[in-house]
């Protein structure tokens, strides 16, 4: 597995920055060839909220990587499965969807013709979108988690569970070193091509939720080693 990790100082959302920054960082990782390929990008949307809220990976990330990857010649997917989720739910409160029509980009309902796979001994669903694309680059939000005390790459990947799928791991996993376990195993079933971390704007205190508290981290983060971006 790749062992690089790059960092970058970035204090705003301003989208070429950002854009610039991305570039900067994806090849100075060593980031994987895109051209021809089908690509899903999975952002953190724990839930549809306000990007100042800083609960989920800001839009300008999302979308400064869509047109990195379209202009690499990707074709681009975007998905997550928010807290509570719905068939037919759209990011719409967070900018992302908007974005994905701006862009072209496609939004992969995770609802839709999920999949089973193995992990632990157990059989989970996970969205079939998986299957259909070619890379998997996780954009994870850098946040405080009460449970797991951080919330980064590894966690990110929890996302990939559409609907009551994940809610039912909590349920199972209550405890931290257990859940934390959970999330390794699924992590090396499904393993994301790639890590960008958007730690521009972070989250103190009592997160992952809309309770925490936007804090200015001003980085960014990148690696195909997601124990980089823990």
């Amino acid at each position: 597995m790749n062992t690089k990790i790059s960092v970058r100082s970035c204090k705003e959302y301003d989208l070429h920055e950002v854009y610039d920054l991305i570039c900067d960082i994806y090849i100075k990782s060593d980031g994987p060839d895109v051209k021809g390929k089908k690509v899903l990008l999975k952002p953190n949307i724990l839930s549809d909220s306000d990007p100042s809220r800083c609960v989920g990976t800001h839009p300008v990330v999302v979308e400064a990587m869509i047109r990195f990857l379209q202009f690499k010649g990707a074709v681009v997917f975007v998905g997550d499965s928010p807290a509570v989720h719905r068939k037919g739910f759209t990011p719409e409160k967070s900018g992302i969807a908007g974005i994905c029509k701006t862009t072209g980009a496609i939004w992969a309902d995770f609802m839709v013709n999920p999949v089973e796979k193995k992990i632990n001994k157990r059989i989970i669903r996970i969205a079939g979108i998986v299957d259909e694309v070619d890379l998997i680059i996780s954009l994870p939000k850098f946040k405080n988690h009460e449970l797991m005390y951080f919330t980064g790459a590894i966690k990110n990947t929890l996302g990939l569970l559409p609907g009551f799928s994940k809610a039912k791991q909590h349920g199972l996993y209550r405890d931290r070193n257990r859940f934390g376990e959970f999330l390794v195993d699924l992590t090396e079933e499904i393993t994301p091509d790639y890590f960008l971390m958007d730690g521009i704007m972070g989250m103190e205190g009592p997160g992952p939720g809309t309770k925490g508290i936007p804090v200015l981290t001003g980085v960014l983060l990148g690696s195909s080693n997601p124990l980089y971006l823990t």
